[in-house]
């Protein structure tokens, strides 16, 4: 059993200007940069959460209500993540997105058993969101403080909550 995992690459180019260049002849307005330039470079992760407690039938995505296989699924993704290391090359992880099915089916052991696979074998140290797609039904008080009390290993924990109010099917 394979899992569902897509690496996102961003390439920034910021130029930094220390003296640039206006030049305003024959109505034409030229531009010259300062020759400066700095790359960053980004990468975020869509972690595939296929589980949900119903099926709805308008969706597209792979998604299944067999929520036994829970376990297994959550081993396999992490053993993906391990096999799959070298595929990012050292560029820094700022982004993690849990998208589904209904990612909010997760349990704290499932959470704290992939962030873990993350720690060891990218770091979260440059991760500054954390996106996870949820059912409102889901997010019950304890749900939400079982959130809050998750590894904090990224330098700045800014959770995002991705509600699917049509998931009521």
């Amino acid at each position: 059993m394979f899992a569902y995992i897509h690496f996102t690459h961003n390439r920034i180019k910021t130029k930094l200007f220390d003296k640039q260049s206006f030049d305003i002849s024959d109505n034409n307005l030229t531009f010259t940069p300062a020759k400066s330039q700095t790359d960053i470079i980004m990468a975020g992760i869509y972690l595939h959460i296929p589980f949900c407690k119903t099926r709805c039938i308008y969706c597209d995505f792979y998604s299944t209500t067999r929520s036994e296989l829970k376990a297994r699924y959550i081993q396999a993704l992490c053993q993906e993540l391990e096999m799959r290391k070298a595929y990012l090359k050292g560029e820094r992880i700022e982004t993690v997105y849990f998208g589904g099915g209904t990612p909010s089916q997760l349990e704290e052991e499932d959470f704290k058993q992939i962030f873990g696979t993350l720690q060891a074998c990218y770091g979260m140290e440059h991760c500054y969101e954390i996106t996870l797609e949820a059912n409102p039904d889901d997010l019950s008080v304890p749900y939400m403080q079982m959130l809050s009390t998750l590894p904090s290993t990224a330098s700045a924990w800014v959770y995002r909550l991705s509600t699917m109010p049509h998931s009521h099917c």
